[in-house]
């Protein structure tokens, strides 16, 4: 397996926001003015028999005054090994992808906040689309009318956030668009005069738009809440509703549960349910320990082309163990777990082609992170 540039991604980034010269700044400037930086560094990692993903991250935030920015740069790596399905062969497929975000953040008053976001992706961000891709370019790579898959995505959202109680409570509100090139499907089209098949696709570019609402309040010492209501949108497809409640609970002085419940509905078909449970242990003031397991399943996703690509019924199970440790500017973060996946036969669907990436897998999943403020 090949590792990603984990190293490289982190200092490519910290030559373009800190290599500045201090002659281009104005007179008396403070490029980071103390107290107000955060650099956040993350690694994730699923590996299992035949699939490995690493997802590194770097997040540089600054915040001046009433003015809060951030910017990140990602780096998403695929191995895949493909298993062919009646038509196509055996191949290896590693993939490389960048996401880059910028967000900022306008203190009005105590009372209310405006967000905005930009965020851009280039490559393929899941071992989903990988697969489907390969199986394209084996089966239609020598027709002239086939192009090989692209992907990318552009996403910009605006928010507004009213601290009706500030430092306790706030209710806030987020309208978002999303442009995704997908991996198209291809199809071909038998003309009914001259029986000759023209080799098609299906809509590449996605657009989404997604409303948000989120109410989070402290109920007591010990008790804080958070309600999400999501409503969105794609092309093609119904109005699919998301609900997801979160809460936090102080055991004890040292002891905090955190307990997550959610569901989305899109019509005609398609229900998902998902939940979690987590303990934080704080050891003491430098160590602290967290056990959480998250469960997720939904009734498999909707077909909107004649050629179906789309997943059956599946079902998720993580349980993950972490430690942490902080001297109060810096905490590095530590986790290991084990993630399945169990899908539904592909048969009941009509999906036989894609019978091997849709079978059951156990990932062992890993995460590193650190965190350091200035």
């Amino acid at each position: 397996m090949q590792l990603p540039f984990l190293v490289l991604i982190p200092l490519s980034l910290t030559q373009g926001l800190l290599g500045q010269s201090a002659d281009l700044l104005p007179k008396g400037a403070d490029l980071f003015p103390e107290g107000g930086n955060r650099l956040d560094v993350e690694t994730d990692g699923l590996f299992s028999d035949d699939i490995d993903v690493i997802t590194s991250r770097l997040n540089f935030e600054q915040t001046r005054g009433s003015w809060n920015f951030s910017a990140s740069v990602g780096h998403i790596y695929h191995n895949v090994e493909y298993t062919p399905t009646f038509v196509t062969s055996e191949a290896i497929r590693r993939e490389n992808a960048q996401t880059y975000d910028f967000r900022v953040e306008k203190v009005i008053n105590p009372y209310f906040t405006v967000t905005g976001s930009l965020a851009y992706s280039q490559g393929f961000t899941d071992h989903r689309s990988i697969w489907i891709s390969e199986y394209y370019d084996q089966l239609n790579g020598e027709n002239p009318a086939y192009r090989e898959a692209d992907p990318q995505s552009f996403s910009g959202s605006l928010g507004l956030q009213w601290n009706y109680q500030p430092g306790k409570s706030f209710l806030s509100v987020t309208l978002a668009q999303a442009d995704t090139e997908i991996v198209p499907g291809w199809e071909f089209d038998v003309n009914d005069l001259t029986g000759e098949a023209s080799l098609f696709s299906t809509d590449e570019v996605l657009r989404t738009f997604t409303g948000t609402a989120v109410w989070s309040t402290v109920i007591n010492s010990r008790l804080r809440t958070q309600q999400t209501l999501r409503i969105g949108r794609t092309d093609g497809r119904r109005i699919r509703t998301q609900f997801q409640s979160d809460w936090a609970y102080a055991l004890t002085n040292q002891l905090t549960a955190r307990m997550q419940l959610g569901g989305a509905h899109e019509d005609p078909t398609f229900i998902a349910r998902y939940g979690g449970l987590g303990f934080v242990y704080d050891v003491n003031s430098r160590w602290q320990l967290s056990l959480n397991y998250r469960y997720y399943e939904d009734t498999g996703e909707i077909n909107s082309s004649n050629f179906n690509t789309a997943a059956p019924a599946i079902r998720t199970r993580e349980l993950a163990a972490g430690v942490r440790w902080s001297n109060g500017s810096t905490s590095v973060l530590g986790s290991v777990g084990l993630y399945s996946i169990d899908y539904d036969s592909v048969v009941a669907t009509g999906n036989v082609f894609f019978t091997a990436l849709y079978q059951d897998r156990d990932f062992t999943a890993v995460r590193l992170a650190l965190t350091h403020q200035f």
